[in-house]
């Protein structure tokens, strides 16, 4: 497979329910069809959930997880499966500061590419796997309801099984965020 362009159809099925005004779920499942334009097709199993508690009257708890086929990080394997997952709480300081910590892990799978020359099989691009994790602050004042000002620290590390893509990087970011 040369080219990473693709199409891609899911059927899932799934439910949204809120067991009281403070806590719901939504969760979809089925199987997800990639139609690679180079040439081949992958298909797989898609999950995606949510959980959201309200922890009080100025605390949100999320966690998401989904397991799927997506884009690739690298070039050399285009066919990536994941599950990531995520922990997330919101505290309000006050009306207008909000404060965010994430927890964040993914694991990825990149299959092997391979090539087959007068009967024989070669491996141009050897499978692979690879473990991110991330923590992230934040802080968001807000100007007006649909304007605000971000500040925060981001925190990421991969551990691969190809020792060449390990990394770890610390960000500090700010900015505008408008919201509609």
């Amino acid at each position: 497979m040369t080219g990473q362009d693709s199409t891609t159809h899911f059927f899932l099925g799934g439910f949204d329910h809120s067991f009281s005004p403070r806590f719901n779920i939504s969760v979809r499942g089925g199987e997800e069809f990639r139609f690679f334009q180079g040439d081949g097709n992958k298909n797989g199993p898609y999950f995606e959930g949510t959980l959201n508690y309200a922890a009080g009257k100025r605390t949100i708890v999320s966690w998401t997880s989904s397991y799927r086929i997506v884009e690739p990080g690298v070039a050399t394997n285009p066919i990536e499966t994941a599950f990531r997952s995520g922990l997330q709480v919101s505290q309000q300081l006050t009306p207008k500061i909000t404060a965010t910590l994430s927890f964040n892990y993914e694991h990825d799978e990149y299959e092997a590419v391979t090539e087959q020359f007068f009967g024989f099989t070669f491996t141009l691009s050897p499978a692979f796997a690879e473990n991110l994790y991330g923590v992230d602050f934040s802080l968001r004042y807000a100007i007006t309801p649909h304007l605000g000002i971000d500040l925060g620290y981001d925190r990421s590390q991969v551990a691969s099984d190809l020792s060449f893509h390990d990394y770890s990087r610390n960000r500090f970011y700010g900015g505008l965020n408008f919201t509609f």
